[in-house]
């Protein structure tokens, strides 16, 4: 919940200047997680538990949306910097399996958290 909290707080500056696109790319790279969330909320188990028994093909929509490598490569969008400032806040927040890979394909991760 913080996240998306704090997801939704990025994209208030952008609302406020009538940037839409971006103000939805401050949360967008979330959207395809919301089946995985409501599976770790039903299960009444621990969330890290939860996601450590996700098979890797759930966790691989929630990689593609948050490669800055993909969003970059791409081309120029209307949602771009609000998507890479989603990214980049996820960058020091995400531990463990849920760690980014900025750059998905490739398989290196981002080595510091908060």
């Amino acid at each position: 919940m913080p996240n998306v909290l704090i997801h939704s707080a990025t994209a208030l500056p952008f609302l406020v200047i009538g940037d839409y696109a971006n103000a939805i790319g401050c949360v967008a790279p979330d959207i395809v997680w919301i089946p995985n969330e409501i599976s770790i909320r039903r299960s009444r188990k621990a969330v890290q538990k939860v996601i450590d028994e996700f098979p890797e093909w759930r966790i691989l929509p929630y990689r593609i949306t948050h490669s800055a490598l993909l969003w970059c490569l791409m081309g120029p969008s209307e949602a771009l910097l609000g998507a890479l400032i989603h990214i980049a806040l996820d960058c020091f927040t995400h531990k463990r399996r849920m760690r980014q890979q900025p750059l998905f394909p490739i398989p290196w991760r981002w080595p510091c958290t908060l």
